[in-house]
């Protein structure tokens, strides 16, 4: 009897995916010089049989499944949600904000709702609705929805989420589209006259630089999640202007239940902004990619990978003077072949990849960027794995 999920034997992966450019279907394997490789439905590619890939490069791996987490699971980096589901949803100071957050609550769920500290007790018993309890409580809901306005203002200081900018200016008589990668003397300044923040290179005023979108959002307009500094006062950006937030910001979490003196509370937050910018000048630089693509690069595709080098959150990629990008793929003499070419020599922080530049016999293959330039740690190296 034949089985139909052996797909053959091969001399090498990339005559896998000359054959099946789609890929296999759960079960599928091959065999490729004398190792057998079966096909990793979450993840898309041949894996070799009880051989789990490891990396030092930040992989954006992507499972199209449920996982199961039976015991403890720790989150080195940030943690990003669509959606988490809790008993406890928190607390709301109407009927109407829960009812918004969560219109469709599964049985078990809790909620409080209230102006003050205990809130009235919201249970969900029946799927799909909401039911006064008549008694009160939610204390402990207070790290919960009940800080949202902290999480939208002085918490994102926390996060990071902050952008500096060094001074009003008005009168601006030059103004220019995309500022040049370098510059004696760079800052970004908020123009009072238009309500709107630009890039001062060497006194002249750019529209468009790079980190902009630490101030814009992607459809243009100034960002309304970010706290800007300037002389450690912090601004939102109310949908007109630049509106000073400090003192507000100091009631929002002194009214949620820190304790402290007025002046203390407001001395301990002057301090975070610091810290914040201190953060971002003494933290070492370090180098991130974005790609079209989730690690995987099937024939036919061309992944476009940008890399960019930070000090914190603090975007230093114009400070780069030198790019250098290596292949390792397992194969010496076509991995020199390959350093050697002009899209190698060339490369200065973009770079289109297919699978031709791919090695043709290990199953993944490594690309070693470094950025050198004028920051404290002269260079800093990074790996990406295809």
């Amino acid at each position: 009897m034949n089985d139909l999920n052996f797909l053959g034997t091969y001399g090498n992966i990339r005559e896998v995916w000359t054959k099946y450019p789609n890929g296999g279907i759960s079960g599928d394997y091959v065999i490729i010089a004398d190792v057998k490789y079966r096909w990793d439905k979450y993840v898309k590619r041949w894996r070799r049989e009880g051989d789990f890939l490891e990396s030092t490069a930040r992989l954006n791996r992507i499972f199209r499944a449920d996982v199961t987490v039976e015991n403890n699971l720790t989150v080195s980096g940030t943690l990003r949600a669509k959606g988490i589901k809790q008993p406890n949803c928190g607390f709301y100071r109407t009927y109407e904000g829960l009812l918004e957050k969560y219109p469709e609550p599964e049985v078990g769920y809790w909620a409080c709702v209230g102006d003050t500290v205990p809130g009235e007790i919201y249970v969900c018993e029946e799927k799909g609705v909401w039911k006064a309890t008549g008694e009160t409580g939610g204390i402990d809901s207070l790290d919960l929805d009940r800080l949202d306005e902290i999480e939208e203002n002085a918490s994102l200081a926390l996060a990071g989420a902050t952008a500096r900018f060094t001074e009003f200016v008005t009168g601006i008589s030059v103004i220019k589209d995309v500022a040049p990668e370098k510059g004696n003397k760079r800052c970004v300044v908020w123009d009072e006259l238009n309500c709107r923040f630009l890039m001062n290179v060497d006194g002249n005023f750019y529209t468009d630089w790079d980190g902009k979108q630490l101030y814009y959002n992607e459809n243009g307009k100034i960002r309304r999640d970010k706290i800007f500094v300037c002389d450690n006062v912090a601004y939102l950006y109310n949908g007109t202007t630049l509106v000073d937030v400090t003192e507000n910001l100091y009631n929002k979490i002194h009214n949620a239940g820190f304790d402290g003196t007025p002046d203390e509370m407001y001395a301990a937050f002057a301090a975070l902004l610091r810290r914040t910018i201190e953060f971002d000048i003494e933290a070492p630089a370090r180098m991130e990619h974005e790609s079209n693509i989730d690690g995987f690069l099937g024939p036919g595709e061309t992944a476009t990978v940008k890399f960019t080098v930070w000090k914190g959150y603090l975007p230093i990629t114009a400070l780069v003077t030198k790019w250098s990008i290596s292949r390792e793929g397992g194969d010496a003499p076509s991995d020199a072949v390959w350093n050697s070419s002009a899209k190698a020599v060339n490369f200065s922080g973009t770079i289109d990849l297919t699978v031709d530049d791919l090695s043709a016999v290990q199953q993944s293959t490594t690309f070693t960027v470094t950025a050198e330039g004028s920051f404290s740690e002269g260079a800093v190296s990074y790996n990406i794995e295809i």
